[in-house]
Protein backbone atom coordinates (compact mmCIF):
# COMPACT_ATOMS: atom_id res chain seq x y z
CA UNK A 1 0.00 0.00 0.00
CA UNK A 2 0.85 3.49 -0.98
CA UNK A 3 2.13 5.71 1.82
CA UNK A 4 3.01 9.86 1.86
CA UNK A 5 3.94 11.94 4.65
CA UNK A 6 2.91 15.50 4.30
CA UNK A 7 5.23 16.45 2.07
CA UNK A 8 4.49 13.11 -0.44
CA UNK A 9 0.62 14.42 -0.08
CA UNK A 10 1.82 18.17 -0.77
CA UNK A 11 3.85 17.05 -3.46
CA UNK A 12 1.35 14.77 -5.04
CA UNK A 13 -1.34 17.56 -5.16
CA UNK A 14 0.88 20.00 -6.88
CA UNK A 15 2.27 17.61 -9.33
CA UNK A 16 -1.58 16.86 -10.01
CA UNK A 17 -2.24 20.69 -11.34
CA UNK A 18 -4.36 21.31 -7.66
CA UNK A 19 -3.56 25.06 -6.38
CA UNK A 20 -2.46 24.64 -2.47
CA UNK A 21 -4.57 27.18 -0.95
CA UNK A 22 -3.45 29.06 1.75
CA UNK A 23 -6.45 27.21 3.68
CA UNK A 24 -4.67 24.09 3.16
CA UNK A 25 -4.64 21.41 6.44
CA UNK A 26 -2.93 18.69 6.82
CA UNK A 27 -3.84 16.92 10.17
CA UNK A 28 -1.84 13.73 10.07
CA UNK A 29 1.67 12.82 9.54
CA UNK A 30 1.22 9.54 7.50
CA UNK A 31 -1.54 8.64 4.99
CA UNK A 32 -2.23 5.73 3.16
CA UNK A 33 -3.63 5.66 -0.05
CA UNK A 34 -7.32 4.20 -1.21
CA UNK A 35 -7.75 2.04 -3.80
CA UNK A 36 -9.56 3.34 -6.76
CA UNK A 37 -11.66 0.38 -6.88
CA UNK A 38 -13.04 0.44 -3.21
CA UNK A 39 -13.38 4.13 -3.31
CA UNK A 40 -15.90 3.73 -6.32
CA UNK A 41 -17.91 0.43 -4.96
CA UNK A 42 -17.69 -0.55 -1.71
CA UNK A 43 -16.80 3.04 -0.11
CA UNK A 44 -19.33 4.75 -2.35
CA UNK A 45 -22.21 1.55 -1.63
CA UNK A 46 -21.62 2.41 2.23
CA UNK A 47 -21.60 6.48 2.07
CA UNK A 48 -25.05 6.16 -0.22
CA UNK A 49 -26.42 4.03 2.73
CA UNK A 50 -25.50 6.34 5.28
CA UNK A 51 -27.12 9.05 3.52
CA UNK A 52 -30.51 7.17 3.05
CA UNK A 53 -30.54 5.39 6.51
CA UNK A 54 -29.65 8.74 7.81
CA UNK A 55 -32.42 10.56 5.47
CA UNK A 56 -29.85 13.71 4.38
CA UNK A 57 -31.22 15.64 1.28
CA UNK A 58 -29.78 18.46 -0.35
CA UNK A 59 -31.35 21.84 1.59
CA UNK A 60 -29.61 24.82 0.51
CA UNK A 61 -27.22 26.34 3.27
CA UNK A 62 -28.43 23.26 5.66
CA UNK A 63 -27.37 20.16 4.27
CA UNK A 64 -25.28 21.12 1.06
CA UNK A 65 -22.06 20.29 -0.63
CA UNK A 66 -19.48 21.43 2.21
CA UNK A 67 -21.51 19.44 4.53
CA UNK A 68 -21.99 16.49 2.11
CA UNK A 69 -17.74 16.52 1.88
CA UNK A 70 -17.10 16.76 5.42
CA UNK A 71 -19.51 13.54 6.28
CA UNK A 72 -18.37 11.75 3.14
CA UNK A 73 -14.22 12.42 4.99
CA UNK A 74 -15.89 11.02 8.43
CA UNK A 75 -16.97 8.23 6.69
CA UNK A 76 -13.82 7.52 4.82
CA UNK A 77 -11.64 8.08 7.86
CA UNK A 78 -14.18 5.55 10.17
CA UNK A 79 -13.92 2.94 7.43
CA UNK A 80 -10.52 3.48 7.84
CA UNK A 81 -9.87 2.30 11.60
CA UNK A 82 -11.19 -0.60 10.58
CA UNK A 83 -8.69 -1.62 8.14
CA UNK A 84 -5.44 -2.51 7.97
CA UNK A 85 -3.51 0.80 7.88
CA UNK A 86 -3.01 0.68 11.12
CA UNK A 87 -0.84 4.14 12.34
CA UNK A 88 -1.41 5.66 9.05
CA UNK A 89 -4.41 8.15 8.05
CA UNK A 90 -6.40 7.97 4.69
CA UNK A 91 -5.49 9.86 2.31
CA UNK A 92 -9.59 11.38 1.36
CA UNK A 93 -10.31 14.68 2.34
CA UNK A 94 -12.43 18.32 2.02
CA UNK A 95 -11.87 20.02 -1.55
CA UNK A 96 -13.81 23.48 -1.35
CA UNK A 97 -13.39 25.33 -5.06
CA UNK A 98 -14.56 27.93 -7.25
CA UNK A 99 -16.16 26.05 -10.47
CA UNK A 100 -15.41 27.04 -14.11
CA UNK A 101 -19.14 29.60 -14.07
CA UNK A 102 -17.94 31.04 -11.02
CA UNK A 103 -20.30 29.22 -8.58
CA UNK A 104 -18.41 27.91 -5.32
CA UNK A 105 -18.66 23.93 -4.03
CA UNK A 106 -17.04 21.52 -2.02
CA UNK A 107 -16.23 17.88 -2.93
CA UNK A 108 -13.87 15.04 -1.98
CA UNK A 109 -10.31 14.46 -3.22
CA UNK A 110 -8.18 11.73 -2.48
CA UNK A 111 -4.60 9.80 -3.40
CA UNK A 112 -5.48 6.81 -4.56
CA UNK A 113 -3.00 3.93 -5.97
CA UNK A 114 -0.22 4.46 -7.90
CA UNK A 115 -0.19 8.74 -6.30
CA UNK A 116 -2.91 9.42 -8.85
CA UNK A 117 -5.19 12.13 -7.24
CA UNK A 118 -9.19 11.83 -7.77
CA UNK A 119 -11.75 14.39 -7.02
CA UNK A 120 -14.91 12.73 -5.69
CA UNK A 121 -18.46 14.21 -5.97
CA UNK A 122 -20.37 13.39 -2.46
CA UNK A 123 -24.03 13.63 -3.45
CA UNK A 124 -23.59 11.31 -6.66
CA UNK A 125 -21.26 8.86 -4.96
CA UNK A 126 -18.96 8.93 -8.49
CA UNK A 127 -15.41 9.98 -9.10
CA UNK A 128 -15.71 13.40 -11.15
CA UNK A 129 -13.58 15.37 -13.39
CA UNK A 130 -12.46 18.94 -12.82
CA UNK A 131 -10.91 21.50 -15.34
CA UNK A 132 -7.37 22.67 -14.75
CA UNK A 133 -8.75 25.93 -13.96
CA UNK A 134 -10.92 24.19 -10.87
CA UNK A 135 -7.92 22.50 -9.93
CA UNK A 136 -6.08 25.24 -9.83
CA UNK A 137 -8.54 27.51 -7.85
CA UNK A 138 -9.29 25.22 -4.46
CA UNK A 139 -10.00 27.71 -1.48
CA UNK A 140 -9.67 25.05 0.86
CA UNK A 141 -8.10 21.47 1.26
CA UNK A 142 -8.25 19.54 3.93
CA UNK A 143 -7.04 15.89 5.04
Amino acid sequence: MLKFDTNGVAAALVKAGVGLPEDFSIADRSYAAMQQGFLEQAFSESLKKWVLELGIRYQQECEDCDDFARFAASVAQLWNAKSANEGHALAFGEFWYVKDNGDAHAINIALVEGGKVVFYEPQTQRIVELSEIEKWNATMIRF
